[in-house]
Formats: C-alpha cells, structure tokens, sequence
C-alpha cells in the first residue's frame, strides 16, 4: 500500500478545469515512490476506489472564488469541505463532496 495518495481531479479540455492534472503532471518523479500520484475526472466510484489506496488522500481541483486571484490555494478538509462549498465554483465540488460523504457512509475513507 502507499503512504499516500494525490488525486488531482479534473479536465484537460476545459481550460484551467485541468489545475488538478496539472499539478499530478508537475509531481511526477518529484514525489516519494511510496507516494501514488492518480489523475481523476471526479467520477464518484473511481474516486472511492482512490480512498482506498493508502491512508492519506490529498485531492486537488480548481475553483472560481471571484473573491480570490486566480492562483489562491484553499485548503480544507473533509470536515471542511461541506460546510465551505460557498467558496467557489467547481464542475467537481458538489460530487466530491457527495462522494465524501458516502465515502464516510460506507467506510471508505481513509483514516
């Protein structure tokens, strides 16, 4: 098993949609082998099997704030993500943060 995870989520052909892939492409062969690095389109079942690969996940995906410059780093955790969903806008955040939770449902999650 891996240490971790980096799930980088996203679309290479919406324009900065593809951050996430991005920064999985800007680790490559800079990380830990015991690091697994995975690229995701978000799609709920996938991302539940990501969860599962180690036992720290560490996702990454672009939002619009339209409070913040383009660049501004949110972090937040999975406690956090629900409650933070007013942050921006992601064509992932709302499935992600419904994949979480049944994540945490089903026991999926890691610890």
């Amino acid at each position: 098993m891996s240490s971790a995870v980096v799930i980088g989520v996203g679309n290479r052909w919406r324009r900065d949609d593809a951050a996430g892939l991005e920064v999985i492409d800007a680790l490559r062969g800079r990380v830990d082998d015991s690091v697994l690095l995975v690229e995701s389109d978000g799609e709920p079942t996938r991302l539940l099997d990501a969860f599962e690969l180690a036992p720290k996940v560490v996702m990454i995906d672009a939002v619009v704030t339209g409070e913040h410059p383009p660049g501004t780093v949110h972090r937040l955790t999975d406690q956090e993500l629900p409650n933070q969903m007013g942050i921006g806008q992601s064509s992932h955040l709302v499935q992600l943060v419904e994949t979480i939770e049944l994540g945490k449902l089903l026991g999926r999650l890691p610890n």
